[in-house]
Order: C-alpha cells, then sequence, then structure tokens
C-alpha cells in the first residue's frame, strides 16, 4: 500500500496478529509505525500501544503514550484523567522522571481548583512526597501551608512542626528561609 493511511491501518493490522502470537515486542514496533503514519493517533491503537509498552516494561515510552491518551478528544473524560493519573504515577516512580511527575501533578492541582476537597487534598500529598524526594524544601513548604488549611485538625500539628523544622533546617539561614516562606 502506498497510501499512508493503509500503511498505517496494515501496521496496526500486523500489530494485533504479533500480539495474539506473543510477539510483543515485535507487535509493539508494528503499532508505533501505525501511530506515526497517521495526522491524529487512533485511539484504540495508543490504547493497544499503552498495554504493549507497560507489559514491556518500557516505561519512558509509555510516559509519552499516556500523554496522547490523556488529551486524546475521542476519550471519555474519565479515561483522560485515568490516563492522566497514570502518567503521573509512572514518572513518580522512575527517579529520572520524578521533576516531570511534580510539575505535572502541579499542573494538575493548578488546572482543577474546583476538585472536591479530598481530591485536592490528594493530589497536593503526593505531590508533598515528590518534592519531599527531589529535595524541593522551598517549595515543599509552599505547598505544605496549602495543605495545611485542608488538613483534619488533628494532623495540623504534625505539619507544623515539619514546616518550622524545614524552614529552620534544611533551607538553612534565616534569611532564606523567610524567602522560601513568603
Amino acid at each position: 500500500a502506498t497510501d499512508p493511511e493503509q500503511r498505517a491501518e496494515l501496521e496496526a493490522a500486523e500489530g494485533e496478529v504479533l500480539v495474539e502470537s506473543g510477539r510483543l515486542a515485535d507487535a509493539s514496533a508494528c503499532f508505533a509505525r501505525a501511530l506515526a503514519g497517521r495526522r491524529a493517533p487512533n485511539l484504540t491503537w495508543l490504547r493497544a500501544q499503552s498495554d504493549l509498552l507497560a507489559r514491556l516494561g518500557r516505561a519512558t515510552e509509555r510516559v509519552d503514550v499516556l500523554r496522547l491518551l490523556a488529551s486524546h478528544p475521542e476519550a471519555a473524560p474519565e479515561e483522560r484523567a485515568r490516563h492522566q493519573r497514570e502518567r503521573i504515577e509512572l514518572l513518580s516512580s522512575h527517579p529520572e522522571l520524578r521533576e516531570e511527575a511534580a510539575l505535572q501533578m502541579r499542573m494538575l492541582i493548578d488546572s482543577d481548583p474546583s476538585a472536591a476537597r479530598p481530591a485536592q487534598l490528594e493530589r497536593m500529598l503526593r505531590l508533598l512526597q515528590l518534592y519531599r524526594d527531589l529535595g524541593r524544601d522551598a517549595e515543599w513548604c509552599a505547598l505544605a501551608e496549602r495543605v495545611h488549611g485542608l488538613s483534619p485538625e488533628a494532623e495540623r500539628a504534625s505539619l507544623e512542626r515539619e514546616i518550622a523544622e524545614r524552614l529552620g533546617r534544611r533551607l538553612g539561614s534565616t534569611d532564606q528561609a523567610i524567602a522560601a516562606w513568603q
């Protein structure tokens, strides 16, 4: 087939056959070629490629496919949200990708300020953990102040102590701590 759309269809069909025969890496290569041969990515092919990449343990490539799935116009809003969560979890699980995970989580929090309080608190707590893992104490303190206002009363004292400890010890001088707090 000389038509790019037909070639893409053939690659995807070959990928499906290869999945059935257990040749996952070859199937993934077929789906990658099929997706590259289309102007707009096919939702079914993206789903198949994401599944294959997960089964093959190819996280870096899957992150890109999940980004496309999370923004695909044909996917239902719940599916897009699920793919966005999966992408952030995948980014978070790999030390070399945690900076991107923190950025994506921050964008999710800021883009949906009207989210239900428990959902917003859960997102913020996950971002706090990322900031802790990355050693980003100034950002951690700024977010912890927001979390403080959403947290149950029983957890606030512990959070206040950790904020004070980070401001006093980890951020160094008093001037740095004051600047970070503001």
